[in-house]
C-alpha cells in the first residue's frame, strides 16, 4: 500500500511540471485548464464490515376508543298504589329533590272514609270481644288473667282481629297516597298532572341519583386485554357545554354476546351536568 502511494505522488508531480511548462509556452487563449489535463484518480475506500448498532426496543402502545351512554347507577320508578285522582303535583321534570321531600298526593276523601269505617268496626268488634270473654268466665278489665288460647279465640270470634287489619290497611293507604323522594336526586319521566287518575301500572315519575352516574359501553372480544377493573378512562360527552371527565372501570359483564361484544361500565367522578342517556366517547389508555 505504501509503494502504491509513492508511485501515485511521483506521477502527480511529473504531470504538474509538464502542465506548468506547457502553460508558459502557450497564449492565454491556448491555455489548457488544469482540470482537463489532470487525470481523474478514482479512490476506492476499503470495505468496512457492518457494525451491529443497538436497536431500541419499543412496544406499541394501543389505546381504545368506544361510544357509550350515561346511565344512573341508582334510580327508582315511583308508583301510586291506588287508582285515585291526583290532587297535587309539587315537582316537575328536572327538579332536584331531597330525601323525604313530598312529590305528589292523591285525593284523600276515599282513604279517610275507609279509616273511619275501620275505626267504627273496631269499636263494635271490641264490644263483641268483651262479650265473648264474659261468656268464657273472664272479666274484660283483667286481660292479664285471660289465657292466650282464649284471648285468640275471642278476638277471632268477635271480629276484632279483622277490624284491626282493616284499620291497618286504611292507614297504609293514606300513607301511600303521598309520594316522597326515597333519596336525593332529580325528577324525570313525569307526565301526570293534577286531576289525572293515578295508575298502579305506569310510574308517576323516576328519581335519578345524579351524583352517582356511570357510562355504559361495549368492547370487542379481541380488545378485552386492553380493559381491566379499576382502569382509568377519559369520558368526553358529545354535549359541547360539558368538558372531558375522568372515571374508572367498575363493572365488566362476563359474557360475550352474539356480536362478539362485552358490556363494560365506568363510574364517573362527579356529574358535571350529565344526564341519563347522554352520548359520550370513552377513551381507554393502557
Amino acid at each position: 500500500m505504501h509503494k502504491n502511494n509513492v508511485k501515485m505522488n511521483v506521477k502527480t508531480i511529473l504531470i504538474s511540471i509538464f502542465i506548468v511548462s506547457l502553460c508558459a509556452c502557450t497564449t492565454k487563449s491556448e491555455q489548457i485548464t488544469v482540470q482537463e489535463l489532470i487525470p481523474v484518480v478514482e479512490t476506492t475506500l476499503p470495505i468496512v464490515d457492518d457494525i451491529a448498532l443497538p436497536v431500541e426496543s419499543r412496544s406499541n402502545v394501543h389505546s381504545l376508543t368506544a361510544s357509550g351512554k350515561v346511565k344512573a347507577a341508582n334510580y327508582t320508578d315511583l308508583y301510586f298504589r291506588s287508582q285515585e285522582q291526583i290532587a297535587h303535583v309539587y315537582v316537575k321534570n328536572g327538579a332536584r329533590v331531597n330525601k323525604g321531600q313530598k312529590l305528589a298526593d292523591l285525593a284523600m276523601y276515599t282513604f279517610q272514609s275507609n279509616l273511619r269505617q275501620a275505626e267504627n268496626a273496631i269499636e263494635q268488634a271490641l264490644l263483641e270481644f268483651q262479650d265473648v270473654l264474659i261468656g268464657q268466665g273472664y272479666a274484660p278489665d283483667r286481660m292479664d288473667a285471660v289465657p292466650a288460647d282464649v284471648m285468640k279465640l275471642a278476638r277471632v270470634k268477635s271480629g276484632y282481629e279483622q277490624a284491626e287489619l282493616q284499620k291497618e290497611k286504611a292507614l297504609r293507604e293514606i300513607e301511600n297516597a303521598t309520594l316522597v323522594a326515597p333519596f336525593d336526586g332529580v325528577v324525570a319521566n313525569l307526565t301526570a298532572q293534577p286531576y289525572h287518575m293515578a295508575s298502579g301500572s305506569v310510574p308517576f315519575c323516576r328519581i335519578i341519583q345524579i351524583n352517582n352516574m356511570e357510562v355504559e359501553f361495549q368492547v370487542l372480544e379481541n380488545e378485552l386485554h386492553l380493559v381491566k377493573m379499576g382502569q382509568k378512562v377519559e369520558i368526553v360527552p358529545q354535549a359541547s357545554t360539558i368538558g372531558a371527565l375522568q372515571g374508572e372501570i367498575c363493572n365488566m359483564n362476563p359474557l360475550v354476546d352474539e356480536k362478539g361484544l362485552i358490556q363494560v361500565r365506568a363510574r364517573v367522578k362527579g356529574n358535571a351536568g350529565l344526564m341519563e342517556g347522554m352520548n359520550v366517547s370513552v377513551q381507554i389508555h393502557p
